[in-house]
């Protein structure tokens, strides 16, 4: 017998659980876009302490994103089998792990496989609280949750341009990471905390995917004829925006302007 024929009803959600919640979700997606650009700023002070050439500097800020976009599927599947909310532990432990070794890094290729290690831990901080806000929330509250997701983690990109370099400037970059791990890791346990992967009441009674089912529907995705023009649009306008603004930038106006770590950070902020 169903709850409904029971007479039993799910106990009501309260708003400040829901708040707390959103607010979870859009905190550990503010770590992933702090992240992926957190090397534009203080790229000309890493390439000073560790020797690093144009080269470097470029494959340095790029393999975050061979990590996170090969995590993506295996991670989706973690997320569909044992729940956002472990999953989402799980990666902060990693991502915590590849900001430390990023700290302690004293060789290209060490601040290189740091890299990746965050990429891979950084993969489930935006499809996770997705996936929660699918099981919490009404369809026709989706959008709007998203958007609320995506506008509040620009703060991660916007810490990573003058907070980032007035920290650099004071204590160094690698002490910034430390504490950049901190509260990564505080991060961790307030989503841990504060999220669920179902509200009370409500049992998901969704059935795992398999590898293969995941991989056989995102050839479903790929065939809606929307899809091509959309990941055209983004595929151009986000790539642009982060090589100019994650990578490029920061080279630029140290070496053709002259800027200091602190002159930097406040150009690329007000730009962002």
């Amino acid at each position: 017998m169903s709850g409904a024929d029971s007479g039993v009803r799910a106990p009501e959600v309260s708003a400040s659980t829901l708040v707390l919640l959103v607010a979870a979700m859009c905190v550990v997606h503010i770590v992933s876009q702090f992240l992926r650009n957190s090397v534009g700023v203080i790229a000309p002070d890493l390439a000073h302490d560790l020797g690093l050439n144009a080269v470097q500097l470029g494959f340095l800020s790029s393999v975050f994103f061979l990590g996170f976009a090969g995590a993506q599927i295996p991670r989706g599947v973690a997320i569909d089998r044992w729940g956002p909310r472990l999953a989402m532990t799980v990666s902060m432990g990693v991502t915590v792990a590849g900001i430390l070794m990023f700290a302690v890094s004293t060789t290209p290729t060490m601040l290189t496989l740091a890299r990746i290690l965050t990429g891979l831990g950084c993969a489930s901080f935006f499809m996770g609280p997705l996936t929660i806000y699918s099981r919490w929330f009404p369809p026709e509250r989706f959008s709007t949750l998203a958007g609320i997701q995506l506008g509040f983690s620009g703060l991660g990109v916007l810490a990573a341009t003058a907070p980032l370099a007035y920290s650099t400037a004071a204590i160094g970059w690698r002490e910034s990471f430390y504490g950049v791990a901190g509260i990564a890791a505080l991060i961790g346990l307030f989503t841990y905390i504060v999220a669920r992967d179902d509200p009370p009441g409500k049992e998901n009674l969704h059935k795992p995917e398999t590898l293969r089912e995941s991989f056989r529907g995102l050839a479903e995705v790929v065939k809606v004829r929307s899809f091509v023009p959309v990941f055209a649009m983004q595929f151009m306008g986000y790539a642009t925006f982060l090589t100019l603004f994650g990578l490029w930038a920061g080279p630029y106006l140290a070496h053709v302007y002259g800027y200091d770590l602190a002159r930097r950070g406040r150009f690329c902020s007000c730009w962002r």
